[in-house]
Order: structure tokens, then C-alpha cells, then sequence
């Protein structure tokens, strides 16, 4: 395995629409919130402007016979009622760049909306009504009263650059300024004219009033807003993220058990099923897969019985060839038969019952069977109580003709061994006779469209049932292909036929 792959890590399917709607319904939520942030700045702004404007009206409106007068106290006086005792305080705590910032609006926030109670500490309550600054100039420039800074009382009044430089378009500019024991603050200049109307209809300047909106006091009520939204932004997406994780885990259920279901199939476990839950495409999948798997089910069953009549290697080349067009056509082979009859049954059969007479048959083809394939022989047919068994009709092999006579020996071991535990029983005991003959015969389908045998035919096949025939209970005899093929791994005798002179046809197998 590779490095890249050693650390790769599976993520469900659940967590990725979840993380996927999660991201969806934040980046709304985002925009959405912005969208608001973006409303409620202009509308505090403009509102705190509008508070100047009506402030700096009020305060021509009122300063008109203390300028015409030169009444220096009433214009104090006028000056610093329009700020106020609040003015000049300031806000704090509402620099967006700041985490702590942050953390301590939003929970502010929380306790203004109600999600749960915190105990203020001594802080101040509501902030101030937003001026911060009132200059009053008389007629001449000179600076007649300023609500903090009395030293610039008689000296010519110098506005600030950016209120110098706007045009009509700005006519509440935004200026740093520098104040007493405040150092820079910014703050929107309202400049209104103090005007009083002469007797012949006139109107004469009397002076003029600077009104400071402090920025700092609206930035602060943006800020707690925006604290706000942040708030109920965050509830909403942690309740959308939880039911988005519910509508997810509803939609992903059948996805998830078809998986579970796949993985099974594929391990073999062909029973497997699983719920089919709705009647929409999930649901159709889920009953397609059941389908699947049942259809698999009866192949691997249908497979399995099969093998019952042609071996592996011939199941491998029908499944590869289903039409049987070339998988098992007929072909010349060289192999080994092995041919074995229960000596007797045909006389048995007239003294048992049907089924006692099966069973005992039944109970020497097992094990002949058994020892046929272990030895990895095929069996060809069963002929009520006689066996054919092949070796070679797939894959032939030099060996095949001594892994047959080992399987004949061994059978005859066997069975000497079970009729020994049978006669102690009291039951019937059988004894087999086997016959082998090797050479080349021909391997393929045998019979009609309807009905066919993949099996073995040829001279070599007669001659392996002819010794089968002669062959005494409980003896192996070979003939002559088998014998050149095993005459130096086995021990044998040759068996002498009366008539036939010196030639030998046939061969005992002794051990």
C-alpha cells in the first residue's frame, strides 16, 4: 500500500451533504446577514445625522439673541446643553478586528435578546444621545463659545480640512479631530448658519453653529447590531445544521443499508436483503438490489448443484460459454477411466425394500465419491450401482493415471475397513470390483438438444467396464495403457486368461 493511501480517510456520504447543506445554508445566512449589517449601518448613521441636524437647528434657533447681544455665558451655556453630559464619553468595545470584541458584544447580544441572563457589572447604561461637539462662531469667525474647549473662545474658527474641501454632494463630511483628553476622534460636521431676519425683511448672519456627530457612538450601535445578527445568525445555523442532519440521515438511511447490503453480496452472503423504505428512486434501487441478490442467490444455488453433475473445470467453461458453443465442444484427450460395480446389488435389490437397498448402495458410491475427488479424479456417471470416473477430461496430466490407481487402492481400503465396522453391525456388506484402462478418448457433449451428458466415450472407457466386469470383489485390475503408464510406481501381477495363450490384457494391482 502507499503512503498516499495508508492515510486516506472515508468519509460517509452523511457527512458530506451534511457539511455540504451546512456550508449552503451558512454562506445564506452570510449573505443574508450582511445584507442587514449593510441596512442597519446607513439607518444608524443617518439617523445619528438627522439627530445633529435637529440639534444644530435647535441651537441657531436658540443662540440667535445670545450672539446678537454678545452674551458670552448664555452662549456657553447653549453650547454645552446641546452636547450634553454624556457628550464626549465616547463608546468602546466595538472594534470588528479585535476577537475580544467579539466575544464580549455577542454575549452582550445574547443578554439583550433574551437567550439567557448575565449581571452587568457597574457598566454605564445607555449611551449618550451622540453629540460630542457644539461651536458657536459669531459674525466676525471668532470661535463666541465651545462646549470643552474654552481656550479657543475669541480666536478665529478654522472648520476642518474635509469640512473645507466637501462639496455639495458630502455635506456631512467625516473629520478627525482633536480633543481635549480624547486625543483623535472622528466624527460628521453639521454646519448651520445662525440667521435673524431685520425689520426690512432681511435676513442678516448672525454667525454660525458646528455640530459634532460622534462616529465612535455610531460605529458602537452598528457594532451591537451586527453582534446581534451574529447571534441569532449562529442560532439559526446551528438549528439548520441540526435539521439538515436529520433531513440527511432520513435521506442517506437507504443509501447507507445498500451499501451494508453491497458489501455483503460481495463477500458471498447472497441472502441478503434489505428494508425497502418509500416508493421513490431510492426505494426502487433498494428493490432492484433485492432482486440482484436474489437472482444471485439462485445462481450460487443452482451453481452448487451443478457441480453435483459436471466438475469445476467444466462449470468454469459452460459459465464462460453459456450457449455451449465452444466451452464444451467435443475433443480427443488422454485419460485415465476408472470403472467400479457393487458386486451382488442387482440380487440385493430383490430381497430389500426400495429404500434400504438406495441406502446401502448410496453409503459405497459416497465414499467411493469421496476418495475419487480427493485424489482429483472427476466422476463421469453413475450407473445405478456402478461408477465411471475420469481423469484428464479437462486438464490432462502425466500423473493422472497413478493419482487413478492410488484412488483404487485406496477405495479398496476403504471399503474393507466399512464392511469390517458393518459385518461387527449386522449389516450388509458389499464388496466393489475396479477397472482402469488409459488412452486417448473423446470428451464433449453427448446426446440431444433436449437432454446431454458432458462425458467420456471410446475404446479405452469399453475397456475400462470390461475389466471393471472381470475384476473379483475387492481387486483392481488395470489395463494396458494404465499399466505402461504406472508399471514402476506400483506393484502388480500380470493375470493369465485361459485361451489366450502367453498375452496379457490385464494387470492386478497388489499395492
Amino acid at each position: 500500500m502507499s503512503a498516499g493511501r495508508a492515510f486516506r480517510i472515508r468519509v460517509g456520504l452523511r457527512p458530506k451533504f451534511v457539511l455540504a447543506t451546512a456550508l449552503l445554508y451558512c454562506l445564506a445566512m452570510a449573505a443574508a446577514a450582511y445584507s442587514l449589517f449593510e441596512q442597519e449601518r446607513r439607518a444608524f448613521t443617518s439617523e445619528a445625522i438627522q439627530r445633529g441636524e435637529a440639534v444644530a437647528d435647535g441651537l441657531a434657533s436658540a443662540a440667535r439673541e445670545a450672539l446678537l447681544t454678545g452674551d458670552a455665558v448664555s452662549c456657553m451655556t447653549l453650547a454645552r446643553g446641546a452636547v450634553g453630559s454624556a457628550g464626549g464619553a465616547g463608546a468602546s468595545g466595538h472594534d470588528f478586528s479585535r476577537p475580544s470584541d467579539w466575544f464580549e458584544g455577542m454575549a452582550r447580544a445574547w443578554v439583550e435578546i433574551g437567550i439567557w441572563t448575565l449581571h452587568a457589572s457597574g457598566e454605564a447604561g445607555a449611551p449618550g444621545h451622540g453629540i460630542v461637539e457644539a461651536v458657536l462662531v459669531d459674525r466676525d469667525g471668532r470661535v463666541a463659545a465651545e462646549d470643552r474647549d474654552t481656550r479657543r473662545i475669541g480666536q478665529t474658527y478654522v472648520p476642518p480640512k474635509a469640512l473645507r474641501e466637501a462639496g455639495d454632494g458630502a455635506p456631512y463630511p467625516l473629520c478627525r479631530v482633536e480633543r481635549p483628553g480624547l486625543g483623535t476622534v472622528q466624527e460628521y460636521l453639521v454646519d448651520r448658519a445662525v440667521v435673524v431676519r431685520t425689520p426690512d425683511g432681511l435676513d442678516k448672519s448672525l454667525g454660525r453653529v458646528y455640530i459634532g456627530v460622534d462616529k465612535d457612538g455610531v460605529d458602537a450601535a452598528v457594532f451591537a447590531s451586527a453582534m446581534k445578527l451574529a447571534d441569532v445568525a449562529l442560532a439559526a445555523m446551528a438549528l439548520g445544521a441540526f435539521f439538515a442532519y436529520l433531513l440527511v440521515s432520513v435521506l442517506t438511511a437507504p443509501l447507507g443499508r445498500l451499501a451494508n447490503g453491497v458489501s455483503a453480496v460481495s463477500a458471498g452472503e447472497f441472502r441478503s436483503r434489505i428494508r425497502v423504505s418509500g416508493r421513490d428512486e431510492l426505494g426502487e434501487l433498494s428493490a432492484a438490489f433485492n432482486a440482484m441478490a436474489e437472482s444471485l442467490s439462485q445462481n450460487e444455488r443452482l451453481k452448487g448443484a451443478f457441480t453435483r453433475y459436471v466438475s469445476g473445470a467444466a462449470l468454469t467453461r459452460i459459465l464462460a460459454d453459456p450457449g455451449l458453443g465452444g466451452g464444451l465442444r467435443s475433443r480427443r484427450v488422454e485419460a485415465t477411466i476408472l470403472c467400479s460395480d457393487v458386486r451382488g446389488f442387482t440380487a440385493m435389490c430383490g430381497t430389500l425394500e426400495p429404500e434400504e437397498a438406495v441406502q446401502v448402495v448410496n453409503t459405497y458410491l459416497s465414499l467411493q465419491t469421496e476418495i475419487i475427488l480427493k485424489h482429483g479424479g472427476q466422476v463421469d456417471l453413475f450407473v445405478g450401482d456402478a461408477v465411471v470416473a475420469v481423469w484428464g477430461k479437462e486438464n490432462p496430466d502425466p500423473e493422472d493415471a497413478a493419482r487413478a490407481v492410488g484412488a483404487a487402492l485406496e477405495i479398496q481400503r476403504r471399503i474393507a475397513a466399512l464392511n469390517a465396522v458393518r459385518a461387527a453391525e449386522g449389516g450388509i456388506v458389499k464388496q466393489v470390483g475396479i477397472g482402469l484402462d488409459s488412452g486417448e478418448v473423446v470428451a464433449g457433449n453427448l446426446g440431444t438438444s433436449r437432454k446431454m451428458e458432458y462425458t467420456v466415450t471410446g475404446e479405452r472407457v469399453l475397456a475400462a467396464e470390461e475389466l471393471c466386469g472381470e475384476c473379483p470383489g475387492g481387486e483392481v485390475r488395470i489395463g494396458r495403457g494404465t499399466y505402461e503408464r504406472v508399471k514402476d510406481r506400483f506393484r502388480v501381477e500380470a493375470v493369465l486368461e485361459p485361451g489366450r495363450g502367453q498375452e496379457t490384457r490385464s494387470w492386478k494391482v497388489l499395492e
